[in-house]
């Protein structure tokens, strides 16, 4: 639990002080046990260090305006520190997930751009993996080498790995359970990936069937 060791729901007089002076030293030094966990969570999703003081930045100033340490924060509070980091909206986001501080389902409905958060959770190099791995599947059937490319298709990719929470789209899977009856038979005989695009198009088909008999 992100704020078991932050036991007071409440800051002390102390650390509002060391909040409205966090640039000395000695303020910093106070705020450890606050900051390293969040300096720690950045540092492993190899974010710059200018990026890392804004997170911590964006953390402390809610910690001091909502008198809250931030280890007893809910989802919905990461969020709206996230909202109010402004640029670094996803980069406050990959941190709440990497802390465990929010679900992958949360950051789904908080983030305008997928894309960029599932950059910051899983690296760009995890990402264009997994897009190339779509693009592939997508070539054998008969489209063309940048169909991979298109901005929607992204976000689709980036929004299904951060709601597994797994740089890996066989992980998502379980997220379609498509009736095999209902899948073509050349799809169930696909790889991992080709079975799981093949169930987002039966599925997306049949939203958009139910959307046009008005369900």
């Amino acid at each position: 639990m992100p704020g078991a060791s932050h036991r007071s729901t409440k800051c002390s007089e102390r650390l509002r002080r060391d909040l409205r002076t966090v640039s000395s030293s000695a303020a910093r030094r106070q705020l450890r046990r606050f900051l390293a966990p969040l300096e720690d969570a950045a540092v492993s999703l190899g974010l710059p260090e200018s990026a890392r003081q804004k997170v911590q930045r964006s953390v402390l100033l809610r910690m001091l305006d909502g008198d809250t340490p931030w280890g007893c924060w809910d989802a919905k509070t990461w969020i709206e520190v996230a909202h109010s980091a402004g640029f670094y909206r996803a980069n406050v986001l990959a941190v709440a997930a990497r802390l465990g501080a929010v679900t992958g389902d949360d950051l789904v409905r908080s983030c305008g751009q997928p894309t960029n958060l599932a950059r910051r959770l899983f690296g760009r190099a995890a990402l264009e993996r997994e897009v190339g791995r779509v693009q592939e599947y997508l070539q054998t059937v008969g489209y063309g080498s940048k169909a991979g490319e298109y901005e929607s298709l992204l976000a689709a990719i980036a929004t299904l790995l951060i709601q597994a929470g797994s740089a890996d789209l066989t992980a998502t899977a379980s997220r379609y359970r498509t009736p095999a009856k209902r899948v073509p038979a050349a799809g169930r005989r696909r790889s991992g990936v080709g079975q799981l695009v093949c169930a987002m198009a039966v599925n997306v088909d049949a939203e958009s069937k139910d959307d046009r008999r008005g369900l």
